[in-house]
């Protein structure tokens, strides 16, 4: 179904517009001839970027089929559309813009906040002493799940979902050593899963104004929780599965 991208696209382009302007007063000329592309692509930045963001709000979860049989609908949109393996290479010119982007959206005013990791795996186990692509980036980690070899994506969000803060690392960092430099600014009660778990970083984190709650793990003894730290707890897997 085709949706309205007007509005994104005209906030997306006065962004791109605004952060190269700021770019121009701040960077140093190096008296170093720098070599321009010869080559120009037909679509601007702006309109890469809301391709990218339409296919994440899009239902389609495979980008090459969104790319060739969902986009051509906004054809009126974009007219000079690349064909999909140029597209795939131009989309790594605008990371900057979207990080960039990204952390200007961060709401960061709430007093509640719920944080979780995702394991993002770039290769079967297998095939990992073979895999080029994320050879420096990527690890062996250990999730829910079982074994994976990849990334971890850790994501602090607010009560309504918005997004307060993200960050990527190797597989084999634990949740518990980036749960302070993900929620480094966050003053409040900060709810998570068993992975969180940690008396030392719990007690370290009362002495920074945040109240950590998390589940028991099943070979540990009960405890006792307030109300409203069970109620933050059942609300934790809602909104979670709901967005992210």
């Amino acid at each position: 179904m085709k949706i309205d991208i007007t509005e994104m696209f005209c906030f997306i382009d006065d962004f791109c517009k605004f952060i190269k302007e700021e770019l121009a007063k701040r960077t140093l000329e190096s008296g170093v001839k720098i070599r321009r592309p010869t080559r120009t692509p037909g679509l601007t930045e702006s309109e890469i970027i809301t391709i990218i963001l339409l296919f994440h709000k899009s239902p389609i979860k495979n980008f090459k089929y969104f790319y060739k049989y969902y986009l051509p609908q906004y054809s009126p949109e974009f007219p000079k559309m690349l064909t999909y393996e140029r597209f795939v290479i131009l989309q790594q010119s605008v990371l900057l813009l979207l990080a960039v982007m990204l952390n200007c959206l961060f709401v960061r005013h709430d007093n509640v906040a719920f944080i979780d990791s995702t394991p993002l795996t770039v290769c079967h186990n297998k095939r990992r002493f073979k895999h080029k692509v994320c050879k420096y980036v990527s690890s062996s980690g250990m999730s829910s799940k079982g074994w994976f070899y990849g990334l971890k994506l850790h994501v602090l969000i607010d009560r309504k979902g918005n997004l307060m803060n993200e960050k990527f690392t190797t597989g084999k960092d634990s949740d518990i050593a980036v749960l302070e430099k993900i929620a480094g600014f966050f003053k409040g009660i900060l709810v998570g899963d068993r992975g969180y778990l940690s008396f030392p970083l719990l007690q370290k984190l009362l002495g920074k104004g945040v109240e950590l709650v998390t589940e028991i793990r099943a070979n540990m003894k009960n405890m006792l929780m307030r109300s409203y730290q069970k109620l933050l707890l059942k609300k934790r897997a809602i909104k979670l599965f709901l967005d992210i």
